[in-house]
């Protein structure tokens, strides 16, 4: 016999366990961050061709440089490199530019070349390339060194290829071709299991049908994590528990930091060091996004964070002027 109960009862007084169902919203509020999965969107939009191994190459090329990098003392007036040129050059003289053997390869004889002081691009002078050595290239001035008032050859530090000239009835001269660069990258196998036992999918739940969200979850999960590893993925090859390979796939920032020379962290740039955000943020932007539009095509798409956009907003809302219109 259940406990007597004397005097007028509120809610709070059926005390039995479960006589009071209380309500219940069978329903779940999914907290998700915005954003889905853009990177995976953006490459199913992409032509794509099914690969026959784990294992993947392709080749590329990129327009050559056709410069080089001067060492030590840059130019000197023997082939001995023992004397290092101080100034006073005249046209038809001979100089000796020193560079790494692995540079000498772009140039061949009757290259016309500018030798140039990257400080002072007014140092600029013209000269023909007339032989080669192991570690440097003779060359003969086609003017004098009289440019800039400001310095001379012997601050040269840099050579740039600007065409070639060639006698009358000359001979053809020494062919130079450019290898493509090989990338390769491995395939990865993704798995997101979904267990559940049949009694507990016949199980009536508050929160819904348990076997749709657990696969919902699963689908979800799994592309989430492809995502991620896209992104920030290394590529790896390892050996599985089970003896067998298991291959790891390079994601878009690794590829990026281990292919370009274009990645900048503003905190670590040392041009930017000591400066606030605000006040060289839009310079730091301006540097390396003409970088980044040298080459391709003129559109580009960046994946940012909500910190990222927040910071540019800040940049734009510190330097700029916004109008509202009807579209903004």
């Amino acid at each position: 016999m259940g406990s007597p109960f004397f005097g007028l009862r509120a809610s709070d007084d059926f005390t039995v366990t479960g006589q009071r169902p209380q309500n219940w919203r069978e329903l779940m509020l999914l907290l998700y961050p915005n954003g889905d999965l853009p990177l995976t969107a953006l490459m199913s939009k992409m032509k794509n061709e099914s690969t026959d191994d784990a294992h993947y190459h392709w080749f590329t090329k990129s327009l050559p440089t056709q410069s080089a990098s001067l060492v030590d003392n840059g130019a000197y007036t023997n082939s001995t490199l023992a004397t290092a040129y101080v100034s006073g050059g005249s046209a038809g003289d001979t100089l000796y530019l020193k560079m790494a053997a692995g540079d000498l390869v772009q140039f061949r004889v009757n290259h016309q070349i500018l030798i140039r002081d990257e400080s002072d691009l007014t140092v600029d002078v013209n000269a023909v390339v007339a032989a080669k050595g192991s570690t440097y290239l003779e060359v003969t001035l086609l003017e004098d060194d009289d440019n800039s008032s400001l310095g001379d050859l012997s601050d040269a530090d840099y050579v740039l290829i600007i065409g070639n000239a060639n006698a009358e009835g000359a001979q053809i001269p020494d062919a130079i071709s450019y290898d493509p660069t090989e990338h390769d990258n491995y395939t990865q196998i993704f798995r997101t299991p979904l267990e559940i036992t049949r009694t507990a999918k016949k199980t009536r739940l508050r929160t819904g049908d348990a076997y749709k969200e657990a696969k919902r979850e699963a689908l979800e999960m799994h592309g989430i994590e492809m995502e991620k590893a896209f992104l920030w993925g290394t590529k790896a090859l390892t050996t599985g528990s089970n003896g067998k390979p298991q291959r790891y796939t390079q994601g878009l920032i690794g590829a990026i930091k281990s292919e370009s020379d274009s990645v900048s962290n503003y905190v670590l740039d040392e041009d930017f060091d000591g400066t606030t955000w605000l006040n060289g943020g839009e310079d730091w932007l301006d540097k390396w996004l003409e970088i980044i539009f040298r080459h391709g095509s003129d559109t580009r798409m960046g994946f940012v964070g909500s910190g990222a956009l927040l910071a540019i907003n800040k940049l734009i809302k510190d330097r700029g002027h916004f109008e509202f219109s009807e579209k903004t």
